[in-house]
């Protein structure tokens, strides 16, 4: 049956409250790998690490001339997933609570929203705040007032799991293991620039690209953004409100943006003859609506591309779902074209979460 959800009422003195599942210091850690696997990627290859974008070059047809890469890239983000998962390191949650039917309309709407705007968090968030891109700087916070009044009137902080244990428990393990990351990345990277002759061989780009993707990973779980319960705790304040993901940004964007200007202050990047850039430079219709369609599928589950690539590592059934739903959203925006989409999109995505919501779902 339909059931009828109210949403929230917001009361400003109950959104002060400061959550105890603050963590800053595994946050900023692993958003300084984040950020180190960005600006090496940049540095050896010239290339964005926006998870969409590699995604989309993954599953389209024909495929790219660097489809080898990014799949090497894609299995690292899931193989760490299964990796740390083994290693039984606290870095996702259950995702039973969602729901099948929010899990699947949240997937569709990020793929398209990423394709139709360009990018998602990694894309704008780090990499196109981190080179001082002005279209990042419209879509980011596009985005994330999208996925935060979403999460607010969807109720989106009911459906996600909350954990047991405080925080700090692994405050200081997951410190060694996100600056050992960045340090273990950067050290990659400068090995690789200094062997060309080896490096530009398929093997051994494959390699490097696997063990970026794993950093990669192991940076979303070390920050806490692989837990839908961590990334809404900061999206909608109203009760409790965790910082964390503003602490995971600061991480990232801290080696990100002296990252990206030293490297793009070269001719060219250490294996590859040019950076391959985005092309676009004013801001646009098209990229604030897939931004805002982005953030209202965010902001429905709370987890956005990377982050569901690692869970999928975790063996749950959810975050597959969500990751299918997710491609068949990048697929849909290749067939889906014309000049009302844009003006469309938000409108169907803001409406697909109020049948959601209604739904109680």
């Amino acid at each position: 049956g339909i059931h009828h959800v109210t949403p929230p009422t917001i009361n400003m003195a109950q959104s002060l409250s400061i959550s105890d599942q603050f963590s800053p210091t595994p946050a900023a850690a692993g958003g300084l790998a984040i950020g180190t696997v960005a600006v090496s990627r940049m540095f050896l290859w010239g290339k964005i690490t926006g998870i969409s974008g590699i995604l989309s070059g993954v599953i389209s047809r024909p495929a790219p001339a660097d489809w080898l890469a990014r799949t090497a890239f894609t299995t690292g983000l899931v193989g760490c997933g299964v990796g740390m998962k083994v290693a039984n390191m606290d870095v996702t949650e259950s995702m039973q609570g969602h729901g099948l039917l929010r899990l699947v309309v949240a997937g569709g709407l990020v793929g398209f929203g990423t394709q139709l705007g360009n990018g998602c968090t990694s894309g704008h968030g780090i990499c196109g705040l981190g080179r001082l891109s002005l279209r990042s700087f419209v879509a980011t916070p596009i985005f994330m007032a999208a996925a935060s009044a979403t999460s607010i009137f969807s109720n989106t902080k009911a459906r996600v799991s909350r954990p047991n244990d405080k925080p700090d428990q692994e405050s200081s393990s997951k410190l060694i293991l996100g600056l050992g990351t960045a340090m273990a990345t950067f050290a990659l990277a400068g090995l690789a620039s200094r062997m060309p002759a080896v490096s530009n061989t398929k093997f051994a780009t494959f390699g490097q690209e696997l063990i970026m993707g794993a950093a990669f990973s192991a940076g979303l779980g070390i920050s806490g953004m692989t837990k839908p319960s961590k990334v809404v705790g900061f999206l909608d304040p109203i009760g409790e409100w965790d910082p964390s993901l503003a602490f995971v940004m600061g991480g990232a964007l801290a080696a990100a943006i002296p990252g990206f200007r030293l490297v793009l202050a070269r001719k060219n990047p250490a294996l590859a003859a040019a950076f391959t850039l985005p092309t676009a430079v004013r801001p646009d219709l098209p990229l604030a609506a897939g931004a805002t369609v982005f953030g209202v599928g965010w902001g429905l589950a709370g987890i956005c591309p990377g982050p569901a690539m690692v869970s999928v590592g975790s063996g749950q059934v959810e975050p597959a779902l969500f990751v299918a739903a997710m491609l068949a959203g990048i697929r849909a925006r290749a067939w889906i074209q014309g000049p009302m989409v844009a003006p469309l999109a938000p409108v169907i995505a803001v409406v697909a979460a109020a049948a959601v919501t209604a739904a109680g779902s």
